[in-house]
């Protein structure tokens, strides 16, 4: 499970990018004991994510299922 505060951090900067109040945002995450950065930016319109911990970029919508699955692989 994700932890609420990751989660809010995430779901408010993807909301901040999603209504124009800048391009773009990195996060500094810890997950499970996991720290890894999520740098966040709009790209033709949508919301994308790339995370440096394993350089997947994905959309801004599929973030908290990645942020999940790193949880998963760190139990």
């Amino acid at each position: 499970m994700v932890d609420s505060n990751v989660k809010s951090m995430v779901e408010s900067a993807i909301s901040r990018l999603a209504s124009k109040e800048n391009n773009g945002e990195d996060l500094s995450l810890v997950s499970s004991g996991v720290n890894f950065n999520l740098h966040l930016e709009i790209e033709r319109g949508r919301v994308w994510a790339m995370s440096d911990l394993d350089q997947t970029k994905m959309r801004g919508e599929n973030v908290i299922d990645y942020l999940s699955n790193v949880d998963a692989q760190a139990k």
